[in-house]
């Protein structure tokens, strides 16, 4: 046990962003104050790029390329060390599978002051993954893993501890997720659409969502300077959404600005976040537009060829 004090160093941000495709995510992490970017896909790199010829002055994040599950816990290993030395990031050697050595891949004279998992729907796949082989799920008929729901059990806990085993660090973390959609029917009508991090376990949307101060949306958006990126933290009931004072409902995609705004330490006035799109007040209004299920204009359909 140990006393929290009401400082601005203990004010660590936990914030998971869900969006689409090309709505800012990757930008929105290499965003935060010195950031260590652990990347699942190696092609994003050139969204960071992408950034850093965008905004000029800010620095190059440190970033690590992840391929195994083990790999995150040994930057997790890694993040536990004394600050008072630089930091060593050293990645477990694998031959056919089994661990044989460890390497340094990385030293950091400058610790890192965010973390930021690119993507959490990556690296929960590759928790799956591992445990596919060391449980030894058997193979179904068409040659695809057949969990039972001991496996799922064991899957919804292991991701629960790699999810909680990162919130518990010391440093703002920020969890990148892709996005699923599901439409929502009342009475056969359609009310709108349920946003949810898209993850291998339905129950670990859950999961993120209480392990966070915040969780918002990712959008792409109009503002002073043209299309911009932004993050929305208001919507309808079943949206992944959670604000924190003194964060708007819709704020701009710029996680130091975040932090500095928590912080307390942003002075003059607040930039603008971009309009939200159409398509995306659609989705969060409480009541869009209502349209039939696929099955009853399936069943419309059919009855208008029967006429004929």
């Amino acid at each position: 046990m140990r006393r929290i004090d009401n400082t601005e160093s203990d004010k660590w941000l936990k914030v998971a962003i869900t969006g689409g495709t090309g709505t800012g995510k990757t930008w929105f992490g290499a965003s935060g104050p010195k950031p260590l970017i652990l990347l699942s896909e190696y092609q994003g790199k050139a969204s960071i790029d992408s950034y850093l010829a965008t905004y000029p002055k800010r620095n190059r994040p440190a970033v690590l390329w992840m391929e195994h599950a083990q790999n995150y816990w040994d930057v997790l290993r890694a993040l536990g060390q004394p600050k008072d030395k630089p930091l060593e990031i050293k990645s477990t050697i694998f031959e056919n599978d089994q661990p044989v050595g460890e390497e340094t891949i990385m030293t950091l004279d400058e610790w890192p002051e965010t973390i930021v998992l690119d993507s959490l729907t990556d690296a929960l796949d590759l928790v799956r993954q591992k445990l596919w082989k060391t449980a030894k799920v058997p193979v179904n008929q068409y040659n695809l893993p057949d969990e039972t729901f001991s496996h799922r059990r064991e899957l919804l806990d292991r991701g629960a501890k790699f999810i909680r085993a990162f919130r518990n660090l010391p440093f703002h973390v920020v969890f990148l997720c892709l996005m699923e959609e599901k439409d929502i029917y009342r009475n056969k009508k359609n009310i709108g659409v349920r946003q949810s991090p898209l993850v291998p376990h339905k129950d670990l949307a859950g999961v993120i969502a209480s392990s966070v101060n915040v969780c918002g949306l990712s959008y792409r958006g109009w503002g002073q300077n043209g299309p911009e990126y932004g993050i929305t933290t208001e919507g309808m009931e079943g949206q992944p959404t959670k604000r924190m004072a003194p964060l708007r409902p819709t704020e701009v995609s710029d996680f130091t600005a975040w932090v500095d705004m928590v912080r307390g330490f942003w002075n003059g006035p607040l930039p603008e976040p971009p309009i939200r799109s159409e398509e995306l007040e659609a989705v969060l209004m409480e009541s869009p537009e209502q349209v039939q299920p696929p099955k009853a204009k399936k069943e419309q359909a059919h009855g208008a060829h029967q006429s004929q």
